[in-house]
C-alpha cells in the first residue's frame, strides 16, 4: 500500500464537496483513482476513516427504487485533519488505536 497525504487530500476534498448528499463509491473512485492508487486504496482509506468516524456511509433509495451506498465527510474530518496529515500511514495501518498512539507507532 502506497497511500500518501496528497491522495488523502484528494479524497477529503471530494467527500467535502459531496456535502450532505454524499457521493457513491463508484463516483468517488472514478474521481480519486490514479495509476498509483487503485480502488483498493480508496477502500482502505474509507474503512480507516469510518472507524474513526471521519466519514459516514449511508444508503439512499434512487428514483428507480434501487438502493445506493453513499459516503460523506463528518465534522470530525474537519476538526482532526491535522492528525491525518501527520500520520497517514500510521492511521491506515492501525485504525483501531487511539489517534495519538497510531501516529506515533
Amino acid at each position: 500500500m502506497a497511500i500518501d497525504i496528497e491522495y488523502c487530500k484528494r479524497v477529503r476534498h471530494l467527500l467535502i464537496g459531496a456535502d450532505v448528499h454524499g457521493i457513491s463509491f463508484r463516483d468517488l473512485n472514478a474521481r480519486a483513482r490514479t495509476p498509483k492508487h487503485p480502488s483498493a486504496d480508496l477502500r482502505e482509506v474509507l474503512s480507516a476513516w469510518r472507524k474513526r468516524k471521519w466519514v459516514d456511509q449511508f444508503e439512499v433509495i434512487m428514483p428507480s427504487g434501487q438502493a445506493s451506498q453513499r459516503w460523506r465527510a463528518t465534522q470530525k474530518l474537519f476538526e482532526e485533519w491535522h492528525v491525518i496529515e501527520k500520520g497517514v500511514d500510521a492511521l491506515l495501518l492501525a485504525p483501531d488505536l487511539p489517534i495519538e498512539q497510531a501516529a506515533t507507532q
